[in-house]
């Protein structure tokens, strides 16, 4: 199937934007406090944007999923997770006595996740350029062929 490793990875990107939506709305039973989100919304007050840009990201990736292409969703996803490792970076010396004690552990693996995301969208840019070429030099020749 054309594609597939793309919707593999959507699904995933899919995966995790959908669970940070229910994690975090209040409709769930949510927000969850965790330090990260916490500092970048000013203590929750501002979770609603957290929300919605994860829900952007899941649409996107359901979106990018169905088309087979997903290189804005994997962008998107890519600057939640490196925005969400700079909440727990920014919330690591901000500590409250030993309750985010770990968060530099969760700014290591998301931004890590963020970097991978990177790479993956790179990756796939250079598959379809190289795709692109080939296509290229093979109509190249078939016409010098005619």
């Amino acid at each position: 199937m054309r594609n597939l490793g793309q919707r593999i990875l959507l699904l995933g990107v899919f995966i995790v934007s959908l669970t940070q939506v229910i994690a975090y709305t209040p409709y769930f039973g949510g927000p969850y406090e965790s330090s990260g989100p916490m500092f970048l919304t000013d203590n929750g007050s501002a979770m609603w944007v957290y929300v919605a840009l994860w829900g952007v990201g899941a649409v996107l990736a359901l979106v990018g999923m169905i088309r087979g292409k997903g290189g804005l969703a994997t962008l998107w996803f890519a600057f939640l997770m490196l925005t969400w490792a700079a909440g727990y970076f920014g919330a690591w010396p901000a500590q409250e006595g030993d309750r985010y004690t770990r968060a530099w552990m969760s700014a290591a693996l998301y931004g890590g996740n963020g970097i991978n995301a990177l790479g993956a969208f790179y990756l796939m840019r250079h598959i379809d350029d190289r795709r692109a070429s080939d296509i290229t030099e093979a109509h190249k020749i078939v016409r010098r062929d005619e």
